[in-house]
């Protein structure tokens, strides 16, 4: 091949034509094809998680909102279940506040009632005397 280059630079036409025959023979040769399929075959098994991802991409990317998307709704449910179990907590603690406290003030004014009762009873003997 480098004697009929050399020569075809000289201008011989014949070797010229050898040569191109000499190029065609060796890309068509088993071995050029079997490593011109090899490469292909390669590049075709690098490129392939590639061309996976770039087209699902956006499947992916929806495939993993649902489950985000649930999460959130979930989420927001348990958190306004415990608001409203925090807020039912708070008004039984300020209703059984107020409860206990109006107890105390009737027993007290009872209390005090019978006091004064007994402080008239004692104070209406003490003048029968």
């Amino acid at each position: 091949l480098q004697k009929a280059q050399r020569s075809s630079n000289s201008g011989n036409v014949c070797e010229a034509v050898s040569l191109s025959e000499a190029v065609v023979s060796v890309l068509l040769s088993p071995l050029s094809l079997y490593s011109w399929m090899t490469s292909t075959l390669l590049r075709f098994i690098v490129s392939l998680p590639s061309l996976v991802l770039g087209a699902l991409h956006q499947s992916l990317l929806l495939i993993l909102t649902v489950p985000w998307c649930v999460a959130m709704i979930i989420i927001s449910l348990f958190l306004t279940c415990l608001h409203v179990v925090l807020y039912l907590l708070h008004m039984a603690l300020v209703v059984g506040v107020v409860a206990i406290s109006t107890l105390m003030l009737h027993k007290k004014s009872d209390r005090d009632a019978v006091k004064q009762n007994e402080i008239k009873t004692a104070f209406h003997q003490m003048r029968l005397e």
